[in-house]
């Protein structure tokens, strides 16, 4: 399978690329992305938009598609550890609260906890 070619071109030792190959991909994201950068500050933004899941069932070579969330938008502010998060949200004066984000643990809430 495609994968396992993959895995094998990467050049990983042995015992990594045979443990990775035991594994079975669980969920497919797909996103659109945009970047904009700072020219005043060290940091950068990111706008993910119509976000995409779809849950694979490997062994029954099923996939179960989510819907596309049009109002499902991430933007994520990156910028060095050395820098408080809370200074820089009033200093930029950005009316989003903080908080983690994961597309892989929102996209297998989608479906429920079932393999």
């Amino acid at each position: 399978n495609k994968l396992k070619e993959r895995i094998d071109q990467l050049n990983f030792s042995n015992k990594i690329s045979e443990v990775l190959k035991q594994l079975n991909p669980t969920l497919f994201v797909s996103y659109s992305r945009k970047y904009f950068v700072s020219r005043l500050l060290p940091c950068r933004l990111t706008l993910d938009e119509k976000i995409t899941y779809m849950r694979l069932y490997t062994k029954s070579n099923r996939i179960q598609k989510s819907n596309t969330f049009k109002n499902n938008n991430i933007i994520e502010l990156k910028y060095p550890e050395d820098i408080d998060s809370m200074k820089l949200n009033s200093l930029l004066n950005i009316p989003f609260r903080i908080s983690r984000n994961s597309k892989y643990v929102q996209g297998i809430s989608q479906f429920g906890n079932h393999s």
